[in-house]
């Protein structure tokens, strides 16, 4: 039977989501230094991993088409990993379309299954490198300081949901399951200024042109709470 409660037309709603997120970011740096009249190339190329819980609220704006099918836009953040971590602290805003199938379970309570791909963004800082070269015959360890390095990353995400809905009344509803998503940006590259301190002597301190580039993804999921009012 059909439930009494559920009406067609525009909605709007927001969730809060609680996830687990894993991060990887591949960087490469490239710079050359002129120490004791000798050139210095100075190649990093590292992959660095973290993990963390954050949050993911959103909002949402759409159509109930009939009682199955629904879709919308969505606008969702997650904030930033709560770690003194350069490569991962970037909060990330995303806009996307999405569906949803919501298949009737018991009276009021209907199956959740959804999906959403989008366009993804979010900026970040640089961090410290260390990294051994050898310099006018001596080996000794060079820190690579990227004090500029400021990034803005786009890219692309898409997730999928699954969860139960519970309408409250004709105009109300809320929502609770597991979401997934993944992320993945481009590869872009950035001029930036290199503080070089070597640790061993003779290298000095100096500050030197380089060129930077990295690769951020991320993998989230976890829980989440909903609620929608229907027009």
């Amino acid at each position: 039977f059909s439930s009494q409660a559920f009406s067609e037309g525009f909605f709007i709603g927001t969730e809060m989501g609680v996830f687990h997120s894993s991060g990887k970011n591949t960087y490469e740096n490239r710079a050359t230094a002129t120490i004791q009249n000798q050139s210095l190339p100075i190649t990093l190329i590292r992959t660095h991993k973290g993990k963390d819980t954050i949050f993911n609220p959103s909002i949402k704006l759409g159509y109930i088409i009939n009682e199955l099918n629904r879709v919308y836009g969505l606008y969702s953040y997650n904030a930033k990993f709560d770690k003194d971590d350069a490569f991962f602290s970037m909060p990330l805003h995303k806009f996307a379309l999405a569906y949803e199938l919501t298949p009737q379970i018991y009276g009021n309570f209907r199956g959740v299954v959804g999906f959403n791909f989008g366009y993804a963004t979010g900026k970040h800082q640089g961090k410290m490198y260390k990294e051994t070269n050898t310099y006018a015959g001596n080996t000794g360890t060079a820190t690579m300081n990227y004090q500029d390095f400021s990034k803005r990353n786009n890219g692309f995400f898409y997730g999928a949901k699954a969860g139960v809905l519970y309408e409250l009344d004709s105009n109300s509803e809320i929502e609770f399951g597991f979401k997934a998503e993944r992320i993945l940006f481009k590869n872009k590259e950035q001029q930036v200024r290199a503080d070089l301190v070597g640790n061993t002597a003779p290298a000095p301190a100096i500050t030197i042109p380089a060129m930077t580039r990295n690769q951020p993804e991320f993998t989230n999921y976890g829980a989440y709470i909903g609620y929608s009012y229907k027009f």
